[in-house]
């Protein structure tokens, strides 16, 4: 038969779907985008961003995410039985995603790409403290919720970067109440977001600790490492003198 009256129709398909909130990411996938290494912060800048956090593990977090260029959903997930502290690796397993509907949703990182990272040995010391402590509180989550009778969701304790009461950290509140303040007391130019940190990451592996394409395009979680030669190397200011001094030897090759 025919229906009769009138109906709310959704306007979006976002109206009806639960989908994973745009968060600049994809950024990567983009056939043009590229990174100039003179449009990144330098590391004093970001150390000073860092002491603006006001938690040791945020200020952690921030500095975490420059030197390993894990992304966000992926710190968001990042356990403490993830890390390896004697090889100084991170074990990238999962994510965690924001929706429309402001569901959060554990699922395998992009690409569904396993991986492992480094972190620095100048961090190494944080690290490892931290991972005591998130031990520390995975046994009082679990003691709490058995008294309690509730249920954790999985991989959902003994988080490296917790939200403030306990769970995954949402990266729409962590944006707006913690990196938004930050950046702009920093005088950081806007629309700097955590995700820039992991460009940060990769300009610095590839030029400032010589490690090659195919290492950075892997402790990335880049699909092919043809998306790193895209992104990152491309010509800088100063080559020539860069070049001249790698040639100054007067010694001949032969």
């Amino acid at each position: 038969g025919q229906l009769t009256g009138s109906y709310d129709l959704p306007e979006t398909l976002e109206d009806i779907v639960d989908v994973e909130l745009e968060h600049g990411e994809d950024d990567e996938d983009q056939a043009q985008f590229t990174i100039s290494r003179m449009h990144l912060p330098g590391w004093d800048r970001i150390r000073d961003l860092a002491d603006l956090m006001p938690s040791p593990e945020y200020r952690l977090l921030v500095l975490f995410a420059a030197a390993t260029g894990l992304r966000f959903g992926e710190l968001a997930a990042l356990r403490w039985t993830d890390i390896d502290l004697g090889r100084r690796v991170v074990r990238v397993r999962r994510k965690v995603s924001e929706t429309n509907r402001g569901h959060l949703k554990v699922e395998l990182p992009k690409g569904r790409k396993r991986r492992e990272a480094v972190f620095p040995a100048w961090i190494a010391a944080d690290v490892a403290a931290r991972v005591v402590a998130a031990q520390a509180e995975e046994l009082a989550e679990i003691a709490a919720a058995a008294d309690s009778g509730a249920v954790l969701p999985q991989h959902s304790t003994g988080l490296m970067f917790p939200a403030p009461r306990g769970g995954w950290l949402r990266r729409s509140n962590f944006h707006a109440r913690v990196w938004r303040p930050a950046w702009h007391a920093a005088g950081w130019r806007p629309g700097t977001t955590v995700h820039s940190l992991r460009h940060v990451a990769a300009v610095s592996l590839i030029y400032d600790l010589g490690v090659d394409l195919v290492d950075t395009a892997e402790a990335l979680g880049h699909a092919d490492v043809s998306v790193t030669q895209r992104i990152y190397v491309q010509a800088r200011e100063g080559s020539a003198d860069r070049v001249a001094a790698a040639s100054a030897s007067t010694d001949a090759p032969w």
